[in-house]
């Protein structure tokens, strides 16, 4: 996904820009409807979800994160790390799906315990203000 004027980045977002492939593929094949979620590592709070598109391409706005003004009144302005997990979760069914087939987020989100979903995580190092791009390669 690229950036666009639709919408500008809030000062305390990080942004993920993730892409999910099948492994082995040259050139990558992105798999389609991927679910993606980012988990705080301290507390295992859910920070942000997204599906991916067609393409196994996503854009996840994490949001909320800590962003302190300097009190000094000179140089920056602070934010803290906040350490965390993003994992993409893959339903190997959606391959065989008819064309224009759109799933349900909710329910992949109630079902990610299914033992048929192909999985891969990375951890990151969230900050305000900063773009992170992640890529998963998934085995089918």
């Amino acid at each position: 996904m690229y950036p666009s004027p639709a919408i500008s980045v809030g000062q305390n977002w990080a942004i993920i820009r993730a892409s999910v492939t099948l492994s082995g593929t040259n050139p990558p094949q992105g798999l389609p409807w991927a679910y993606l979620q980012v988990v705080q590592n301290s507390n295992n709070a859910v920070l942000a979800t997204g599906v991916s598109d067609t393409n196994g391409e996503a854009l996840l706005a994490v949001i909320g994160l800590t962003v302190q003004p300097n009190t000094s009144g000179s140089g920056p302005v602070t934010t803290s790390v906040t350490p965390a997990t993003v994992t993409a979760f893959f339903d190997p069914t959606t391959l065989s799906e008819l064309a224009g087939w759109i799933p349900d987020p909710d329910d992949i989100s109630l079902n990610l315990t299914n033992p048929a979903f192909k999985t891969t995580s990375q951890p990151v190092q969230l900050s305000s203000g900063e773009e992170f791009p992640l890529n998963f390669q998934i085995t089918v």
